[in-house]
């Protein structure tokens, strides 16, 4: 969260998702399936460049993702009451790779997880995944996060984080970061 949301340097931010094992997605998967060309004419006006650098897109993707919508994308603070922050960890094997349990806590599964959900478009790839991890030990621990945030244009929306952890390491990688329950054209990808 600090890294993305509170400090604000694109530079900065790629020498941490590096040292902690990250490295930016091939130009292929993010044309498909997080469709930046389509992004980047959205955002920027303009034809999509013909030889992409990855890092340079990342770049200039960086800040538009919470500048859209009049501060809808730009979270200025958290939740500090139980209520507003919930937690749910579990295991995942190959007969259930996707069956994570909901969040609930006080507020309830409905607002963390209601009918609209939004991935947010992750730009970097963790050294390992569920499926990578699955394969090689059978299972994975997951933790998914919950948090209301509050946006600078005064609405309030949750964000949830989903963790896995290599047992080898002892390290919790973020493999998705989702908003719930806010529709509106002007939610942005965030671009994480």
């Amino acid at each position: 969260m600090y890294y993305r949301f509170v400090q604000g340097s694109v530079t900065e931010y790629k020498r941490w998702r590096r040292s902690t094992g990250y490295h930016l997605r091939d130009l292929d998967e993010l044309l498909d399936p997080w469709s930046i060309d389509v992004a980047y004419q959205y955002y920027f006006d303009a034809p999509f460049p013909a030889d992409p650098d990855v890092e340079s897109l990342f770049d200039t993707f960086w800040s538009v993702g919470l500048e859209l919508g009049d501060g809808t994308n730009r979270p200025v603070s958290i939740a500090s009451e139980r209520k507003g922050l919930c937690a749910v960890t579990g295991v995942l094997t190959a007969g259930n790779p996707e069956m994570r349990s909901l969040l609930g806590g006080e507020l309830g599964a409905e607002l963390w997880h209601g009918t609209i959900s939004t991935t947010m478009r992750c730009w970097w790839m963790p050294p390992v995944n569920t499926h990578s991890l699955i394969a090689r030990d059978g299972r994975v621990r997951y933790a998914d996060v919950g948090m209301v945030l509050k946006y600078a244009d005064g609405s309030r929306k949750p964000l949830v984080l989903t963790m896995l952890r290599d047992p080898k390491t002892s390290t919790w990688f973020l493999e998705h970061v989702v908003v719930y329950n806010y529709p509106t054209a002007a939610l942005s990808a965030l671009e994480y």
